[in-house]
């Protein structure tokens, strides 16, 4: 709840200041603002679309976003938080203005990197079912079969869309980034072929993988 709600003042607060920037700024001073948010949005797109781990890690955690989309909200990003610190220093002076962004960085800082604690990271499970004694048999990744792997991989996607909170979200990601770090291990160029086709997050890269496994 706390998150939310920072969140929406952060939005509003920007949007207003963001408006009044828009307002007071020279031609010259926005034009140099959007050539900002256009370099940061090239430079995003340039990331998503020339590092397979970047890729690699939008599809782990469910990202469907293409390269461009990507590009262009970090672009108008960058832009907007330009007009907003413009519009904050135009109201409350250049000095209250770096004071209370430095406030600001401080109080987000402290609450990213405070001390948490270190979640279990029991087995990957892909299934279980009943075993001949009663109990259950576990089948990690390593021993599934690449045609299996990729199904766990595609399945992975719904289970990560359905997830009712945020730990069990944490714990479908993590069985993901084990599907992707056991395909690559196993085929590598079979596995850098299916990302540089542009790889979805819930896609079949079976075809792009040598038979067996």
């Amino acid at each position: 709840m706390f998150t939310r709600i920072t969140r929406i003042v952060s939005i509003v607060a920007g949007t207003a200041f963001g408006a009044v920037g828009l307002v007071v700024l020279p031609a010259g001073a926005l034009v140099g603002w959007g050539m900002l948010g256009l370099a940061v949005g090239v430079s995003a797109w340039l990331a998503v679309t020339g590092f397979p781990a970047v890729r690699e890690r939008l599809a782990a955690t469910g990202s469907a976003a293409s390269a461009v989309t990507i590009g262009v909200v970090t672009g108008l990003g960058a832009l907007g938080a330009g007009l907003a610190v413009s519009g904050l220093v135009a109201v409350a002076g250049g000095t209250a203005a770096a004071s209370l962004l430095v406030v600001v960085a401080t109080a987000w800082a402290v609450w990213r990197f405070r001390p948490r604690p270190a979640p279990s990271t029991p087995p990957v499970v892909v299934e279980e079912a009943p075993g001949a004694s009663g109990g259950t048999e576990v089948t990690e990744v390593a021993d599934l079969s690449t045609a299996e792997l990729c199904l766990a991989w595609r399945r992975s996607y719904g289970e990560l869309l359905r997830a009712p909170d945020e730990p069990a979200r944490r714990r479908v990601v993590r069985s993901r980034q084990a599907y992707l770090d056991e395909l690559e291990r196993r085929d590598r160029e079979g596995f850098a072929r299916w990302l540089g086709s542009g790889a979805r997050a819930g896609g079949d890269p079976q075809r792009y993988l040598a038979a067996g496994g």
